[in-house]
């Protein structure tokens, strides 16, 4: 009601009883169902329409899959998002642990080591080789025709972070031209840095890259070690040297000074400090 009177009239809603909720209101509000409400099929996003959501965000690792997309247009209709800069490593496994230590950080006044545990290991999961850049889900400026043709017409550009010292005008002028010239993952985070450790990828030299994607259905396999396509195109596109170094110091740095990991080496250390391997034994006296 508040943000309603507030002159509010469209809220994203991660949880279906919130969503029971908004709709119980009576209050006019749009709601639309977050990417969290991880909508990776037609029958999900079916789902969620049937639950009274007017428009769905679907899970940004199915921007290449374009069969599961015009399956999820199909069933749902047309108000069907996409994220367009996404940055999360495809199939992360720390993403919805993630998501639910940002909910909780968010009212609380939170450990640091909290805080830092996955946004470190999210940026580590990018650089376990320099080919993991190309299968972050981003849908480039100059790919944006491929989804309007499967009748996908809205897209979103997350970066709340980058609202004080990034440019999201910038970000959002280059997705409307349809055209980007300059460092793909500059524009990804809208011009506000995550973090220090840079890979640069010229955004022109991927035109094409995306085509089988289209061309093939299934052709992402989520089988990477038998796929090697985007190995095979990191190492043409990227320079790999330059990019190596970044990737070297990166760890170094987020292994040295990640808090959570010198949580677990003082475990070690406090578990084997006389010597022995860690074990523990235990009598009971009866």
């Amino acid at each position: 009601k508040k943000i309603h009177d507030a002159g509010i009239r469209s809220v994203t809603v991660a949880m279906p009883s919130l969503i029971d909720i908004v709709k119980a209101s009576g209050l006019d509000l749009e709601i639309k169902g977050s990417t969290l409400c991880m909508v990776v099929n037609g029958n999900k996003a079916e789902a969620f329409k049937n639950m009274g959501v007017d428009k769905i965000v679907a899970d940004e690792s199915l921007n290449r899959d374009f069969s599961a997309l015009r399956t999820i247009r199909n069933r749902f209709g047309e108000k069907v998002e996409l994220i367009a800069n996404a940055i999360c490593h495809k199939n992360c496994v720390y993403r919805m642990f993630h998501y639910n230590q940002m909910t909780e950080d968010s009212v609380a006044i939170a450990n640091r080591n909290s805080i830092d545990y996955y946004s470190h290991r999210c940026l580590l999961q990018r650089y376990n080789d320099v080919s993991d850049l190309l299968r972050l889900s981003f849908i480039r400026p100059e790919d944006l025709h491929h989804y309007t043709a499967i009748g996908i017409q809205y897209f979103k550009l997350q970066g709340r972070q980058a609202v004080l010292k990034g440019d999201p005008v910038r970000a959002a002028e280059a997705y409307m031209r349809g055209s980007y010239d300059g460092d793909l993952m500059e524009l990804l985070d809208m011009f506000d840095p995550t973090s220090q450790f840079r890979v640069r990828i010229d955004n022109k030299k991927l035109d094409g890259f995306i085509d089988p994607f289209i061309k093939t259905p299934g052709f992402c396999r989520n089988d990477c070690p038998q796929c090697n396509y985007c190995a095979s195109m990191a190492s043409r596109l990227i320079d790999r040297e330059p990019a190596k170094d970044v990737i070297q110091l990166a760890r170094q740095f987020y292994e040295e000074y990640d808090g959570f990991n010198k949580e677990l080496n003082s475990i070690g250390q406090s578990s084997t400090g006389d010597g022995n391997r860690g074990e523990i034994d235990i009598d009971i006296d009866l």
